[in-house]
């Protein structure tokens, strides 16, 4: 098992996003009491936060095959889940709001790693030409294979919709229906 908590993390707050409200945010006048509050700067102006929070937690396994009849393996599994803050956040009235929390899609669900070295049979003293010597045995013998992989999961699917909303929001996350 491995666990790290993260706390104090650098986060930016965006603090010109407007409030939702019926129409979208770059389109309502000035004067619009629940428009953004510097009209001349855009939505992104932020300020940073040291309030990301990131917990980790993960389960392991690994099999290794020592070097053995030329063979040597070395085989590797990790089960594991990130979950913290996005590293920006749009509403204003709550910086820390659940809907900011979740999986990070820099760390895959699951991670299979693989590597391994096998010394060929082929040369002096070994089962194919053994009785090879000189330059018989420089070229065909003392060869090894070797090779690793990886096999993940992808990242985490976050369902969004770029067009406007009745609220006036774009680049809106899905919500479940109770």
């Amino acid at each position: 098992y491995l666990g790290n908590f993260g706390r104090h993390l650098s986060r930016i707050v965006r603090v010109n996003a407007c409030a939702p409200g019926p129409t979208e945010c770059l389109s309502r006048r000035t004067d619009d009491p629940t428009g953004r509050r510097w009209p001349q700067f855009s939505m992104d102006l932020g300020r940073r936060a040291a309030d990301g929070t990131t917990d980790f937690h993960s389960v392991e396994v690994e099999l290794k095959k020592r070097l053995a009849s030329g063979l040597f393996l070395d085989v590797n599994y990790a089960f594991g889940r990130l979950l913290g803050f996005s590293d920006a956040s749009d509403p204003v009235a709550n910086p820390r709001s659940a809907h900011d929390w979740g999986p990070i899609a820099d760390q895959p669900k699951q991670v299979f790693h693989w590597n391994y070295v096998y010394d060929l049979p082929f040369g002096k003293g070994k089962r194919f030409g053994g009785a090879l010597a000189g330059v018989a045995n420089a070229l065909a013998g003392g060869w090894m294979i070797s090779g690793l992989g990886t096999w993940q999961s992808g990242p985490p699917l976050t369902i969004s919709s770029s067009g406007q909303t009745p609220t006036g929001a774009t680049g809106n996350r899905a919500d479940r229906l109770a």
